[in-house]
């Protein structure tokens, strides 16, 4: 009889033992759907006799052995659970259908809350965990964003025969095309403290060349879940991992994992406790329990539009056994719409961002180059043009063949069709005020206006875009007024000689109006947008004459501006500063403009303020010249600081002061007034809202307003609520006396306080109405004439 050797007997048997286990598991995988067809990310499934289990991916995919036939348990945050008996391997697509899930669920516990302590462990390690807190790092990410109609949802209703006949071809166009792909390759920097660069390298965009589409996606939401606020889109919420957030937040342990290394995984639901109001968030959150560290994050606001809704998830993978680092970024938006009366709302149209992180290297050194760039982010030379093989190397998907029909079906509709070619350039309209109309760009502010003693003001402001010549653009305006019948002109050029906009070159010759005693800061990121206190100044004054200016963004922060006057006033039929007369100026002015921690991006020449985060300070000097006859000497200094500090839990506290000194001897109109608002009856931040114009005058002021905004959150209901108080306060005098024979001035205090109630629905936006009230030694003897009604739309955006 043939003998085997020994040794491969051994060998046979020990390979009978690893096969046989193997054999005998169950293996099972699929991806886990709601009722709609959407994949459902982060869900949970577990086996009924231990605790180990497995999180399906970002796609909703799973993957899971089972030793012998058990029951899987599948749970998800407001889906119903599902549980099923599995005894054969196979592919299990699962679909959970949606529950009514309420906020103000309580659940009592007779001791302590153990999600509670978990909770506290993760929030007492976060700065550890926290990936800004890391020396540097930098990564590659590949970023993809379409809009795409809901096919599973369209499928779901019309086999059911509850859609009309349209929409078998609309389930077609599903089918076959997305409505908007978008894709970009961007490299991330990051040195401690706080110093993060991004460059975009390459962008593919579905119909439009404006690189500023390819990140829309990208920017939605944090890249930290472990600062003291989740930012979603451009509203703070208060972060479930930050300190004492177990006395706002309620946690509940839903399901416990065991991990490849043996200890556990928690799976923590959170949702604001009943009875709180804040800018609440709720979802879910899988905490690693050897590190407590974060792994797995879901989250949306509890106050949304109904049309309009937000769910954003991130994933945290460990880095050379040390470093819980963010791996993956999601969002997804539904518009919900009700498309038949029968049916409810729905999601019509589906919205998917995703950011994969890719080869992310902790400690690295920086490059002085790139941290001495002035703007966070910015793009490469040649963005626009597609670098395929690059998107090839970082795609951690291939493109689905809807992408690529999207690709080539909007590529011909853009270069067919005008109104794809206007919306490549909305972001000018967005950056700067300006509506690009081919080769020219319009400003709707001086266009069209109102005053109170021109009345309506209409015509053409005009310039070119930067498709005419990339480095210059010239242009001006005619505008007649309606009252006096004169036109009101200017010619004008800005100058861009650097790619990156950093060095500004302008001039411009204009024949126009003026306010009396205005003063103003410089601030080249504030949109083109209507100052409504302008709608009722009553008198104006004429200028003719030049100015020039070089505006320079150096070094980081720092905004410096140097301008020069040659012009003459003219009086005004309606002007009280009948002492001087007309009167020339040639000055100089040097403004400066500081603001640490201001995050800006860089769209070409144009300039996204995304918010201060930190004080802002302005100072300026004005130098009056004797060039020409007539010229009036003299000096001008003024200065501004502001400062807005949103709280987690108490609102939003702002702060604003001005002040302002000028020479003696001078016409009123390079005096200060005290920017009264002419009892205008909507709001409008940094003016005195009970304060006629011109009524003060000084050549010395300081004035101050202190603003607290708190949010009061409904989470039962999509509605909002908020509560504004306001205090101003100016004083001022002048050491002219013949100003002071004309005018008033607020030498014991002019003092005004405000109280505004806002309601806000996500359909509709927000409406605030108050009322403020003057007081102190130029109150009026009728206490009614003392309060002013005021209308507007919000009192949440920063000064």
């Amino acid at each position: 009889m043939f003998q085997l050797p020994k040794l491969l007997i051994v060998w046979t048997f020990l390979l009978l033992c690893f096969i046989t286990p193997v054999i005998g598991q169950i293996q099972v995988q699929g991806t886990i759907n709601d009722n709609y067809g959407n994949p459902v990310s982060y869900a949970t499934l577990t086996i009924s006799d231990n605790n180990k289990g497995t999180v399906s991916d970002i796609n909703g995919r799973y993957k899971i052995s089972l030793s012998k036939p058990d029951t899987l348990h599948v749970f998800y945050l407001g889906l119903q659970p599902k549980s099923f008996f599995v005894d054969t391997s196979g592919i299990y697509n699962i679909k959970l259908a949606e529950k009514s899930f309420k906020l103000d669920e309580v659940v009592v516990f007779p001791g302590i809350n153990p999600a509670d302590t978990i909770m506290q462990k993760v929030i007492a390690r976060r700065s550890e965990h926290d990936p800004m807190n890391l020396p540097s790092f930098k990564y590659t990410a590949y970023n993809k964003f379409y809009i795409a109609l809901n096919r599973d949802t369209l499928e779901y209703f019309s086999s059911r025969g509850k859609l009309g006949g349209s929409a078998g071809n609309l389930v077609k166009m599903a089918k076959k095309s997305n409505l908007f792909v978008s894709e970009a390759i961007s490299e991330k920097y990051y040195k401690a403290p706080g110093k993060m660069r991004e460059n975009v390298l390459t962008t593919n965009i579905s119909g439009f060349r404006n690189p500023a589409f390819a990140v829309l996606g990208s920017q939605l939401h944090s890249l930290s879940c472990y600062d003291d606020f989740f930012n979603i889109g451009t509203i703070k919420y208060v972060n479930p991992v930050s300190p004492n957030a177990e006395k706002k937040y309620f946690f509940l342990i839903k399901d416990t994992l065991t991990a490849a290394r043996g200890h556990n995984i928690y799976l923590i639901t959170f949702r604001p406790k009943a009875g709180t109001s804040f800018s609440a968030m709720y979802g879910m959150i899988y905490v690693d329990g050897y590190d407590y560290a974060v792994r797995k994050l879901v989250a949306q606001p509890t106050t949304q539009s109904s049309q309009i809704g937000i769910t954003v998830r991130q994933e945290y993978d460990k880095l050379e056994g040390k470093y819980w680092f963010p791996t993956r970024l999601q969002s997804r938006i539904n518009f919900t719409d009700k498309v038949i009366d029968s049916l409810p709302p729905f999601p019509i149209m589906i919205g998917y961002a995703s950011t994969s992180i890719m080869n992310p290297r902790v400690g690295v050194k920086i490059p002085k180059s790139i941290l001495r760039r002035q703007f966070e982010f910015s793009y490469a030379p040649d963005v626009t043009v597609t670098n395929d093989s690059l998107l090839q190397q970082y795609r951690s998907d291939s493109l689905t063949p809807q992408d690529l029909y999207t690709f080539k079906l909007m590529d011909t509709l853009q270069r067919e069709i005008p109104f794809f070619r206007w919306m490549n350039d909305l972001p000018l309209l967005l950056a700067t005020g300006e509506l690009p109309l081919g080769y020219f760009t319009l400003n709707l502010k001086e266009s069209i206006g109102f005053n109170l003693q021109e009345r309506w003001r209409y015509g053409l402001s005009l310039m070119t875009s930067y498709k005419v010549l990339n480095w210059i653009r010239i242009g001006g305006k005619f505008i007649r007024s309606h009252e006096e019948g004169d036109w009101r002109y200017a010619a004008r050029a800005h100058l861009n000689p650097l790619r990156n906009g950093v060095l500004r070159l302008k001039y411009q010759y204009q024949d126009e109006t003026s306010e009396k005693g205005a003063y103003a800061f410089y601030n080249p990121y504030r949109l083109g947008m209507y100052n409504l206190r302008s709608f009722v100044l009553p008198a104006l004054n004429y200028v003719q004459g030049h100015q020039a200016a070089l505006e320079v963004e150096y070094p980081r922060y720092v905004n410096l501006r140097a301008k020069g006057y040659m012009e003459k006033y003219s009086l005004s039929h309606t002007a009280t500063d009948t002492l001087f007369g007309d009167f020339n100026r040639s000055a100089i002015r040097f403004d400066l403009r500081y603001a640490p921690g201001e995050k800006l991006g860089n769209l070409g020449k144009y300039r996204i303020r995304e918010g201060a985060g930190g004080p802002v300070f302005n100072l300026s000097y004005e130098r009056g010249l004797a060039v020409n006859d007539g010229d009036v000497k003299y000096e001008r200094f003024l200065g501004r600081f502001s400062y807005n500090l949103p709280t987690r839990f108490a609102g939003t506290f702002r702060i604003m002061g001005n002040a302002g000194m000028v020479t003696e001897n001078i016409p009123l109109e390079l005096a200060f007034n005290g920017h009264g608002s002419g009892k205008l009856h909507f709001y409008e931040p940094g003016v005195f809202q009970t304060m006629p114009v011109y009524s003060y005058f000084h050549t010395r002021f300081v004035n101050g307003f202190m603003q607290h905004y708190l949010p009061i959150h409904s989470h039962q209901k999509n509605i909002m609520f908020s509560l504004t108080t306001q205090l101003g306060v100016l004083y001022g005098d002048s050491r002219d006396s013949r100003i002071s024979k004309i005018s008033s001035q607020a030498q014991r205090g002019y003092y005004e306080a405000g109280l505004m109630g806002g309601l806000m629905n996500p359909e509709w936006g927000q409406i605030i109405l108050g009322a403020f009230y003057n007081f102190g030694e130029y109150a009026q003897n009728d206490e009614l004439k003392n309060i002013y009604l005021v209308i507007g739309l919000t009192t949440a955006l920063d000064w």
